[in-house]
C-alpha cells in the first residue's frame, strides 16, 4: 500500500432513527446543487455500530412510524429482488416479523420494543446491503426530496404501486 500520510481511523456508527439500516449499508444520497446523488461504496461500511435504543425515545412520533415503513418498505424490496441470497432474506424476513410483533408497543414507548425495532431496521439495511438498491428507493428518494418528506414515507407511498408491478412481472 502507498502511504498518502493519512491517518487510519477506525468507523463507528451510531443510528438515531429505526429505519433504513444506513448503519449497515455501503450507501449513501448526497443532496447537491439541488440534485440528488447516490453514493455506494464498500468503505461507507462501519467497523463498529452501536444500536442503543434510548436514543430512539424523543424521536416523534411521525418520524418513527415513517422510519418503520421504510424499513418494512425496504425488506419486502429485498425479498423481490433477483440479486436476493438465504441470508438476505432472513434478514428481511427477521425484519418485517419484529416490526410487526413490536410496532404497536413501540409507538406506546415501550424500551423493549424499541430495541427489537432497531435491531428489524439493521436487519432490514443488512438485507438491501446485499440485495443493492431498487426502482423503489430510486423512486422514494426524489419523492422524499421533491416533496420534502421523510423517506420512508415516500417508500411506502411508492410501494403499491411497485408491488403491482412486480406482482405481474
Amino acid at each position: 500500500t502507498q502511504d498518502w500520510g493519512y491517518i487510519s481511523a477506525k468507523h463507528l456508527a451510531i443510528p438515531t432513527t429505526a429505519g433504513l439500516g444506513s448503519e449497515s449499508t455501503k450507501f449513501s444520497m448526497l443532496h447537491y446543487k439541488g440534485k440528488l446523488k447516490r453514493i455506494e461504496h464498500d468503505s461507507l461500511l462501519p467497523d463498529y455500530v452501536i444500536l442503543d435504543a434510548k436514543l430512539l425515545a424523543e424521536v416523534p412520533l411521525y418520524h418513527k412510524k415513517s422510519a418503520m415503513m421504510g424499513a418494512i418498505c425496504q425488506a419486502i424490496d429485498s425479498l423481490w429482488s433477483i440479486n436476493s441470497t438465504q441470508k438476505s432474506i432472513k434478514y428481511a424476513k427477521d425484519a418485517i416479523r419484529l416490526i410487526f410483533a413490536y410496532y404497536p408497543s413501540y409507538l406506546q414507548g415501550s424500551k423493549e420494543a424499541a430495541h427489537h425495532i432497531m435491531t428489524a431496521a439493521n436487519y432490514s439495511g443488512r438485507a438491501v446491503n446485499i440485495t443493492q438498491l431498487s426502482a423503489l428507493h430510486d423512486m422514494g428518494h426524489k419523492m422524499a426530496f421533491l416533496d420534502r418528506i421523510d423517506f420512508g414515507h415516500a417508500l411506502a407511498f411508492c410501494l403499491p404501486a411497485f408491488w403491482k408491478h412486480m406482482s405481474k412481472n
